[in-house]
């Protein structure tokens, strides 16, 4: 149950490490099987997908992790990524970032009709690390111009995980 979820990620337990992989494995199933799905993960990285889960295991106690998986992987498939997309590499940090060219052009996007338009549409270039930057200290994120993980969570989805802000998987 998700109570057990809940218990398992707040005390960082083998359990999580295991319910992890099962995960993972699940999603990448999904990849497999879904039609028009190259990745239901368009950006989101193990932490986003672990507190997405931990907030709707909060919300859904009595829910087991089949479900809570399920539901998130349905929330996913809107913004997927449906066909192969090329990754782009972004210096600036160690390791590099790398996002899918869909990706990245998604953000961009957002960026411009948020009204910082970057110029260039999947590239990263000057111009984009300078919309990222602005749109950055807007909404009160560190300013390194990057689109990280809580960039994009703010830009692609509202709020930043760090506000607690729970998404329905």
């Amino acid at each position: 149950p998700c109570a057990d979820v809940v218990n398992a990620i707040e005390q960082r337990s083998d359990l999580m490490t295991a319910m992890g992989g099962w995960i993972a494995g699940y999603l990448t199933a999904l990849n497999q099987t879904r039609e028009e799905t190259f990745d239901l993960l368009a950006w989101q990285d193990d932490l986003t997908v672990v507190g997405s889960l931990l907030g709707w295991c909060r919300a859904n106690p009595q829910a087991r992790l089949i479900a809570a998986t399920a539901a998130m992987a349905d929330s996913l498939r809107e913004a997927r990524i449906k066909t192969a997309s090329p990754l782009v590499t972004i210096e600036g940090t160690e390791p590099p970032l790398r996002l899918y060219g869909e990706t990245l052009r998604r953000a961009q996007e957002a960026l411009a009709r948020f009204g910082f338009d970057p110029g260039e549409r999947g590239t990263f270039g000057a111009g984009s690390r300078a919309a990222f930057a602005r749109y950055q200290g807007k909404v009160g994120l560190p300013q390194t111009g990057l689109p990280d993980r809580d960039t994009l969570y703010a830009l692609l989805i509202g709020g930043t995980p760090s506000t607690g802000r729970a998404t329905a998987p």
